[in-house]
């Protein structure tokens, strides 16, 4: 199976062995791939949509796969014991979404060996929850693909402290000089330029002015390092 390029990174993120939880599996076809390549010994994918979740079983009918899968329908973490799974993968949600699944089942969250987030935006929201509760980013990629970004990030247990530019960025992103990162801050970059010219220009928003100019200030900073 070919998977989309957001989808091949995730899949580079799961660490080998065990069992895999794919929470918001969607059609199932990440957790199909890593079967199929005997990433993972066995899947549990999971999805709030019952008709979702109803696609992924049609992936796995009538292929030596299906013994290897359970379909469970549920939100976020719930339909998981703690300890039952060895990694999860959340994809294709926002940052604070993800945190907020992660902070709903503490303790099957603190269980994992891994956590493997795509997310769509709001990547730094991700980035705090792993460093506050014991998990070190051991992995980052950034993508581009159907016009959005998308940053992919994996957790593992261990002590890492970061500062806001590596919060807002990311770590290994930073130390890549990641290309990808460096064209999204440059577009970030240019937006805020053009909205502080058009307040500029109309004599608006003094606060509004300022604080954009505070966030260009953090952006050049965070350029200077790529």
């Amino acid at each position: 199976m070919k998977l989309s390029k957001r989808l091949a990174t995730t899949a580079r993120f799961v660490p080998k062995g065990g069992v895999l939880a794919d929470i918001g599996a969607d059609r199932g076809e990440l957790s199909y791939y890593l079967l199929e390549n005997q990433v993972v010994e066995t899947g549990i994918l999971s999805d709030i949509s019952p008709r979702s979740l109803n696609r992924a079983k049609e992936l796995f009918k009538a292929t030596d796969l299906w013994d290897k899968v359970r379909f469970r329908v549920g939100d976020g973490l719930s339909v998981l014991e703690p300890g039952e799974a060895h990694s999860a993968v959340l994809a294709g949600m926002g940052g604070q979404t993800i945190v907020n699944i992660l902070e709903a089942e503490p303790q099957v969250s603190h269980s994992l060996k891994a956590i493997v987030v795509q997310a769509m935006g709001n990547s730094p929201k991700a980035r705090r929850w792993f460093m506050d509760n014991g998990m070190t980013i051991t992995a980052e990629a950034m993508v581009w693909e159907d016009g959005h970004y998308y940053t992919i990030i994996r957790g593992e247990p261990g002590e890492m402290l970061l500062d806001s530019k590596q919060l807002y960025a990311g770590p290994l992103l930073l130390a890549q000089k990641d290309p990808v990162l460096k064209e999204s801050l440059i577009k970030e970059k240019t937006q805020r330029e053009n909205i502080l010219a058009s307040l500029s220009r109309q004599s608006q928003g003094q606060e509004r002015q300022e604080a954009l100019g505070r966030e260009l200030d953090f952006l050049n900073s965070l350029l200077e390092l790529l």
